[in-house]
């Protein structure tokens, strides 16, 4: 009971001290929003984006989830992805789904005796990128990215032609050395040179839904 009054009281006394700065901070905001004409730094923005992306050079990545299957060469990843974005001048951070559709054709295993060409991932995470130079549509960035991805694998025993198919999550992560962004209106795409579970490099595109 003392806790309650204690918790009340204080929010007797600090409500009214907060009020009247949250609509100052208001007041201020759209201030400088209308005075961004003359170069100053407007609040952040919100938008949704979708896209869709390659990457390239990702090695097999349930190696040590799945020690069954070892198989010695690299997938090609096509993706879409669904962006709710948050930007600075100069940070931008965003939260994503991400569904990936990976392929290495019709790779064999001699050793493990069995065909593992197919891997279907859905992924959830953030992200963080610094955009260091900015010029009209174009942009050069840097960041880092950080989520969980689960999904399913399909491999085949080529003697029987039986499928089993095996779940598993995985900890995405991806350090971005040198992105370079182009931006149009709606439209945007962009080139990365990476390091991490999504490969070393990724080319896309992206729509941004919503009205700015």
């Amino acid at each position: 009971m003392l806790k309650l009054l204690v918790f009340t009281a204080l929010f007797a006394v600090f409500v009214p001290v907060m009020l009247p700065a949250q609509r100052y901070e208001g007041v201020n905001v759209r201030r400088v929003h209308q005075k961004s004409y003359k170069g100053k730094v407007v609040p952040g923005r919100f938008s949704i984006m979708f896209g869709l992306k390659h990457s390239a050079g990702v090695f097999e990545r349930s190696l040590e989830h799945l020690p069954q299957l070892n198989p010695d060469f690299e997938y090609y990843s096509i993706g879409t992805q669904l962006t709710i974005k948050y930007e600075r001048e100069k940070w931008h951070a965003q939260f994503y789904y991400l569904k990936q559709h990976f392929d290495a054709g019709d790779a064999y295993s001699e050793k493990k005796g069995l065909n593992n060409d197919c891997l279907y991932l859905n992924g959830f995470g953030a992200a963080v990128n610094y955009h260091w130079s900015k010029k009209e549509h174009w942009s050069l960035y840097s960041g880092l990215s950080g989520g969980i991805s689960y999904g399913r694998v399909k491999p085949v025993y080529p003697l029987n032609g039986s499928y089993i198919t095996l779940r598993y999550r995985l900890i995405d992560y991806q350090l971005t050395g040198l992105g370079i962004a182009y931006c149009h209106k709606r439209f945007g795409g962009f080139l990365e040179l990476s390091y991490g579970t999504m490969g070393w490099g990724q080319l896309g595109f992206s729509y941004q839904l919503n009205k700015v």
